[in-house]
């Protein structure tokens, strides 16, 4: 599966995609709110999400990298 970012108009979201591009659907980052493309992808959706998060939290909460020339 893979991510696709998305912000305009106000929104923030983040689309998934399943690795042959079908979209399973997005979060609503804005909202905190799950969007599945159909009931049959909700729960891969909500795991994949949960997951996400808790790799971004880690990522978010490390120390910034120094550049090296």
């Amino acid at each position: 599966m893979y991510t696709h970012p998305w912000k305009r108009f106000g929104h923030d979201r983040l689309y998934v995609h399943l690795d042959d591009e079908t979209s399973i659907g997005y979060w609503d980052r804005t909202t905190d709110e799950l969007h599945p493309a159909s009931a049959k992808h909700a729960e891969t959706l909500t795991t994949f999400i949960a997951e996400w998060r808790k790799q971004d939290a880690v990522a978010s909460s490390a120390p910034p990298q120094t550049a090296t020339a």
